[in-house]
């Protein structure tokens, strides 16, 4: 599927959670999250953040590398530059609707352990502008899980 039929599913989505009372308000903001040892789109070892809300519309965050807490990133495109393999990164993935679309703009972790939970912030902007912005909380959920 091409990224302007992502874009505008995401549009459809996203106007359709604001106008139906899923999301209270622009931008869109998730009320549960949950984090987890797993596994990034090149199968690297990665903490990864769920974020969810009433709706079926959700935001992946992968971050993948020794990054210490606190700290903020800008979110890395799925095809990173392999020079630059062995420094931190992130991404998110929105999913609605039976469709996903990876994201941009940053993100802000004021805590991260292994094993208890992430605390953070994050600003994304999908493709076709629509602005996802909020603060989170995600307890840690799972056991480990083995990549590559």
């Amino acid at each position: 599927m091409s990224l302007r039929r992502n874009s505008a599913v995401l549009a459809v989505v996203l106007t359709a959670a604001v106008m139906s009372g899923c999301a209270s308000a622009s931008p869109l903001r998730f009320a549960v999250a949950t984090a987890t040892a797993g596994c990034t789109q090149e199968d690297y070892a990665a903490v990864v953040v769920h974020l969810s809300g009433a709706g079926e519309e959700a935001v992946t965050i992968e971050i993948a590398g020794d990054a210490k807490a606190p700290f903020r990133m800008s979110l890395s495109p799925l095809r990173r530059d392999v020079t630059r393999l062995n420094q931190p990164f992130a991404r998110a993935l929105f999913e609605g609707a039976g469709e996903s679309v990876w994201l941009s703009g940053d993100l802000r972790v004021q805590r991260l352990v292994r094993g208890e939970g992430v605390e953070g912030a994050y600003d994304f902007k999908a493709p076709d502008g629509q602005i996802l912005r909020g603060d989170f909380s995600a307890p840690w959920q799972g056991a480990a899980a083995g990549c590559g």
